[in-house]
């Protein structure tokens, strides 16, 4: 009995040592990109005889982001592990490398310290998020816009969101917001992080506005993700604004919370909206410029109302 154990204890030990030496050969730092799991589905294989069974290797499908270059892209993948997978828990991910550029990717298990293989369907422009419980996908320019606004990038060890500090509308300077903007419809969905939250956490949706600059209006489309709820202009009021990218994103102020929003806009070519009992509708751009010059109505200058012109009598 005594030999017996003996045997056993060497045996453990000379596993053990096998085990940490296949441990030790995986360094970290060869594994430089990072995966976060949203999703998958899993086989598990079992071998043995006799009532003893052991775990051979799972296998499956799921969906993730691949984080390179400090860039999200999205892709579709099968798997074959030596253990069972789990998703990422919040904002977690996994340390990969390229075993097959775009083709084969190599994910190291850090509890383990073992690997498993994805054959990988990379999605062109496309980065996959989940927010609220609601899994989707949207352009890879958005999802990494709000990685910046987060100082997210697992890359370079920022594995977690950091909230950016609010600042107040009040305390920036208007002559910084050159340009006005005319809100005349949109639509909003709040989230919200807790059911006790007073406020909304994000605010997305979309709508119609007009631009002015320099004095011409342009008419425009746009989409947001914002801390704050948007109001439409009353009557000819318009908002303070300015660019943040040309022709792509306007950051608008919002005095009521005292908060700005930047929106991503789709700018329209010779055209403005307009309002006519209720509808709106676009006209020409110059068809509208010629009102505003009848009308006197100019809000970048101050002239925030329009002001109808006396025709001399006949």
């Amino acid at each position: 009995m005594r030999r017996i154990s003996s045997l056993s204890l060497v045996a453990l030990v000379f596993a053990l040592m096998l085990t940490t030496q296949g441990f030790a050969a995986k360094n970290p730092a060869d594994y430089p990109l990072r995966v976060h799991i949203f999703s998958h589905n899993s086989i598990s294989h079992y071998s043995g005889y006799g009532g003893v069974r052991s775990l051979n290797d799972v296998d499956g499908e799921g969906r993730a982001n691949l984080y390179e270059n400090s860039q999200p892209r999205g892709f579709d993948f099968q798997y074959v592990c030596d253990e069972r997978l789990m998703n990422s828990m919040g904002y977690e991910t996994y340390p990969a490398r390229w075993k097959k550029t775009n083709v084969e990717l190599e994910l190291l298990l850090p509890v383990s310290g073992k690997t498993c293989k994805f054959r990988v369907a990379m999605k062109d422009g496309i980065a996959y998020y989940k927010h609220d419980g609601n899994f989707g996908e949207e352009p890879a320019e958005k999802f990494k816009a709000w990685m910046t606004k987060y100082q997210y990038d697992p890359e370079h060890g920022q594995n977690t969101i950091t909230k950016p500090t609010e600042v107040a509308a009040s305390s920036l300077n208007p002559a910084d917001f050159p340009l006005r903007i005319h809100i005349f419809t949109h639509n909003g969905v709040s989230h919200y992080a807790t059911a006790q939250q007073t406020g909304p956490e994000l605010v997305e949706g979309e709508g119609r506005a007009n631009l002015y600059e320099g004095s011409q209006p342009r008419g425009l489309d746009f989409s947001y993700r914002c801390q704050i709820r948007l109001m439409d202009s009353i009557g000819y009021e318009t908002y303070l604004a300015r660019w943040k990218t040309h022709d792509k994103e306007l950051e608008v102020m919002q005095p009521a919370v005292d908060k700005t929003c930047v929106i991503n806009v789709a700018i329209k070519e010779r055209v403005a909206y307009t309002n006519e009992n209720g509808q709106v509708q676009l006209e020409s751009a110059t068809a509208f410029k010629q009102w505003m010059d009848k009308n006197r109505y100019d809000p970048e200058h101050g002239q925030d109302l329009p002001v109808k012109s006396t025709e001399s009598a006949q």
